[in-house]
């Protein structure tokens, strides 16, 4: 490489940057620039905040009922809460599957 010369990295169709020659031979970090993967960890992310949201209720939830729920309420209420304990553990199992999931991304550096 040239050290004057100038590369545009694209990923799967992502315009990651334009670095020099110097740059890219001193080692470049990728992880903050746009990219698939910034796509994937923002997708986590939204999984993961939803997932809190849902596990805070899920205990908030029984505390805020305790002293007025009728008795003859608490067995749909346990149910429920019950159906809401499996919905947190099939969403934490997609989450950890989103990370699990074999990716090809095209990789593409043109000299400018």
């Amino acid at each position: 490489m040239k050290p004057d010369s100038n590369w545009r990295l694209c990923v799967s169709g992502t315009n990651v940057g334009t670095f020099t020659s110097a740059q890219l031979a001193a080692g470049t970090n990728l992880a903050l620039l746009a990219g698939p993967w910034r796509d994937l960890a923002e997708y986590v992310d939204r999984l993961t905040a939803a997932q809190q949201r849902l596990g805070v209720s899920n205990i908030s939830f029984p505390q805020r009922m305790k002293g007025w729920m009728p008795d003859e309420a608490k067995p749909e209420m346990q149910a429920l809460l019950n159906r809401v304990e499996v919905i947190i553990r099939e969403r934490e199992a997609a989450r950890k599957g989103a990370l699990r999931v074999a990716r090809q991304w095209n990789w593409v550096l043109t000299r400018q």
